[in-house]
């Protein structure tokens, strides 16, 4: 008898953790599902001014989910891959998947990476409550930094997600995105 109740508390645990990530696996399901059936609702092409940043943004829908896709490319080196998932009520995925320079304040030493790679995913059950996994890598100069960018990219997939909660604000900035790119 004492042995369950030892066991007890760690199976709850195991339970609620088991429960807590079956929605974030249903709502990938769902997006696997649905990448067939898709179709091109709008499309929109924008070349920002006193920049090389372009914009493409395309909206697809199926079966009552939109996807609203985001690829803006910096001089061909800084990519930005955003797709937003939406269903009648709510916006359920974000997926972020971008290469962004590093600034630095002071004259960048010569082993300092000059960029960083990141992957993210905001899974939101509700308005009030989601889960977000994300992953990073940095990237220095090289010859052939496009070479390089790859190299680390592959590095980048073989790494372990962080994964932490977040809630009403973190939607609140993904809606406020989602909104913005949508108005194109």
């Amino acid at each position: 008898m004492k042995k369950i109740h030892r066991l007890l508390p760690i199976f709850m645990i195991g339970l609620f953790i088991s429960c807590k990530s079956d929605w974030t696996t249903d709502y990938q399901n769902i997006i696997k599902k649905q990448k067939e059936d898709f179709t091109i609702v709008k499309q929109a092409d924008s070349l920002e001014k006193d920049s090389n940043n372009r914009i493409t943004i395309y909206s697809y829908e199926s079966n009552g989910i939109s996807k609203l896709e985001v690829n803006s490319n910096k001089y061909d080196l800084f990519n930005n891959q955003t797709e937003y998932y939406k269903n009648d009520t709510l916006l359920f995925v974000e997926k972020v998947f971008e290469t962004i320079p590093i600034i630095y304040k002071r004259q960048r030493k010569e082993q300092e990476p000059i960029g960083e790679i990141i992957e993210r995913v905001s899974f939101f059950k509700n308005r009030e409550y989601g889960i977000e996994k994300s992953r990073r890598i940095v990237f220095h100069l090289a010859d052939d930094l496009s070479d390089e960018v790859d190299k680390q990219i592959e590095q980048l997939k073989k790494l372990d997600f962080e994964i932490k909660e977040i809630g009403g604000k973190e939607y609140s900035q993904v809606q406020q995105r989602y909104e913005r790119y949508n108005e194109y």
